[in-house]
C-alpha cells in the first residue's frame, strides 16, 4: 500500500508540473502585456498634467476633464456604432463564403481557396490600407476606370476619406476574424447529421436552418467577438482612409498622448472603453454561454 500511496503521489505531482508548465507561459504573457500595463494606464490616470509636464500625485482632474469632455462620448458611441455595424456585414458577407468553403468544395480546391483569403493578410495592415488608398483616391484605379468609361464625369470625392470608405477597408481587414471561426465550426459538423435530416425529409433550406446554422453558432458568436473588439481599437484605417471626418476612440487617445500632451486624460479614456468593451463582451458571452462559443 504504501508504495502504490507513494506512486500516486508522484502521479499527482507529476501532473500538477505539467499543468503548471503548460499554464504559466499564459499567465506570464497576460500578466506582461496586458495586467501590467492596464495597472499602469490606470495609475497615470490619476497623475495631473502642468505646464505640459507630467506630475505623478494622486488627482481626479483626468477624470473630471474626461466626463466633461464634450465629444468623448459621441465619438465612443460612434466607434461602437461601427464596430457592431462591421461585426454584422462581415458576418453577412463572411458565413456564405465559409460555408462554401466547408461543403461545396474540398481537397485541394478548399486549400487554395483558404490560401488566397488568407494570403493577403501575410502582408501588414498598413500596406494593405496604403493600397486601398490608390484604389479609392481620386485618380485611383475605381475613379479612372468609371471615367474612361463615361460613367461619371468627375472622380466620386465618397470614395475615400468618408465613412463609407472606412467601412470597405474594414471589412476587407477583419473578415477573415470572422470567416476562419465559422469555417472551423462548420468543420466539426458530423456529417451524419446532414445525411439524416436529408433522409428524413427536410429540405435543404430546412436542414440548413435546424442543423447547419445552429451547430454553426458557436463560430459566428467567437468571430463577432474577435471582430467587433478588433474594430473598436482601429487607428491606422481611419487616419488613411477616414480623413478628418471619421475620428475614432483610438486616434483620440493617439492624441491625447502625443499632441496635446495629456496622458491622463487619455489613459481615463482609454480605461473607460476597455472596461465598456470588456463588459458587452462578458454580457455577450453570460447570455449566450461560454460553452457554445468554444464547444464544437
Amino acid at each position: 500500500m504504501s508504495h502504490l500511496k507513494r506512486a500516486i503521489d508522484r502521479l499527482r505531482i507529476g501532473n500538477r508540473v505539467k499543468i503548471l508548465f503548460f499554464t504559466l507561459p499564459p499567465i506570464c504573457y497576460l500578466a506582461v502585456f496586458f495586467i501590467i500595463p492596464f495597472i499602469i494606464l490606470f495609475w497615470i490616470s490619476f497623475w495631473r498634467v502642468e505646464f505640459l509636464s507630467l506630475i505623478p500625485t494622486w488627482s481626479l482632474e483626468s477624470w473630471k476633464s474626461f466626463i466633461t469632455y464634450p465629444k468623448v462620448f459621441s465619438i465612443m458611441l460612434s466607434t461602437i456604432r461601427i464596430a457592431a455595424t462591421i461585426t454584422i456585414i462581415t458576418f453577412i458577407l463572411g458565413y456564405p463564403f465559409a460555408y462554401y468553403l466547408s461543403f461545396k468544395v474540398s481537397g485541394h480546391k478548399q486549400t487554395i481557396l483558404a490560401l488566397s483569403l488568407v494570403f493577403p493578410f501575410l502582408v501588414g495592415v498598413i500596406c494593405r490600407t496604403y493600397a486601398w488608398r490608390v484604389l479609392l483616391g481620386s485618380e485611383g484605379v475605381i475613379n479612372s476606370f468609371l471615367l474612361y468609361t463615361k460613367i461619371i464625369k468627375e472622380p466620386l470625392a465618397i470614395l475615400l476619406f468618408s465613412e463609407p470608405a472606412l467601412y470597405i477597408v474594414l471589412i476587407y481587414n477583419y473578415i477573415l476574424l470572422m470567416v476562419f471561426p465559422i469555417f472551423l465550426s462548420m468543420q466539426r459538423i458530423d456529417p451524419r447529421l446532414l445525411e439524416a435530416s436529408a433522409d428524413l425529409g427536410a429540405t435543404p433550406l430546412k436542414t440548413f436552418l435546424k442543423v447547419t446554422l445552429p451547430l454553426s453558432m458557436p463560430g459566428v458568436l467567437a468571430g463577432a467577438i474577435f471582430v467587433f473588439i478588433s474594430v473598436c481599437g482601429v487607428y491606422v484605417e481611419p487616419v488613411l482612409i477616414g480623413g478628418k471626418d471619421v475620428f475614432l476612440l483610438a486616434n483620440l487617445i493617439e492624441v491625447q498622448f502625443g499632441a496635446a500632451n495629456q496622458w491622463p486624460l487619455g489613459a481615463a479614456i482609454g480605461i473607460t472603453m476597455l472596461v465598456i468593451v470588456m463588459t458587452l463582451c462578458i454580457i455577450f458571452i453570460k447570455f449566450v454561454g461560454l460553452e457554445k462559443i468554444f464547444r464544437g
